[in-house]
């Protein structure tokens, strides 16, 4: 590896594969209960900020369960068809080779100058050949299919749950890559919303089960009924 790159260039890609690993890690670790997963399913009432919020909800509190589910879906097709983990490792090979060892721009000629945005659309095509040669394109793309329908269907049936809902990290990760504009783009996203307005609530496995509205609170002030004689 050293042959290859020069000492910066080592040393950026320890410090990526590093972060690459830690990020591997922490995802692994926060899968969440599988039983937890499968709780409850319920189809959610028409209302599209309720959809949106359990969706991107959902999508942040069991992000590492969907990506299990993804893992299993490509190990069933590498086994069923071994061929598909020779062109994966091909695949890593060349991207490897593409955007780590050769640094745009590449240079052709005095007239020809290919910049970043020109080597990643070349090495897309070149891998979107390279898997339709191998016959292995349709199997990606249906395994591709497969975990959408699964996931997105978990995302709208699951009922927030309770950690979900009341997790501050989750909520400023959603804040950071703002998901609440998945329906509407100019809806922006608020921390804690009051069960009050929640449109989950009553429903299993979320906050305020019991289906009951918390009760109100007595007046602050003098009750208009009885005043107050000086």
């Amino acid at each position: 590896m050293r042959d290859l790159l020069d000492e910066a260039q080592y040393a950026v890609l320890l410090e990526e594969g590093g972060l690459i690993l830690q990020r591997l890690k922490e995802l692994v670790n926060s899968t969440k209960a599988w039983s937890d997963f499968f709780a409850v399913l319920k189809i959610p009432s028409a209302n599209r900020k309720h959809i949106e919020q359990r969706i991107s909800t959902n999508l942040m509190h069991y992000r590492s369960n969907y990506f299990a589910i993804l893992s299993l879906l490509v190990l069933f097709q590498i086994v069923a068809h071994p061929v598909l983990l020779l062109a994966l490792l091909v695949v890593a090979l060349f991207l490897f080779y593409s955007l780590c060892i050769l640094k745009p721009p590449l240079v052709l000629s005095p007239t020809v100058i290919i910049n970043q945005q020109g080597c990643n659309i070349a090495v897309s095509v070149c891998v979107f050949v390279f898997f339709t040669l191998c016959g292995v394109l349709e199997r990606i793309i249906w395994t591709c299919i497969y975990w959408f329908v699964l996931s997105f269907s978990h995302m709208l049936l699951r009922p927030r749950s309770v950690t979900s809902k009341t997790s501050d990290s989750l909520y400023d990760e959603k804040r950071s890559i703002n998901l609440f504009s998945i329906f509407n783009f100019n809806t922006q996203p608020t921390l804690h919303e009051p069960d009050a307005v929640d449109p989950e609530v009553g429903e299993v496995g979320v906050v305020g089960g019991s289906g009951l509205a918390p009760p109100l609170a007595p007046p602050m002030g003098p009750n208009p009924l009885f005043p107050k004689n000086d």
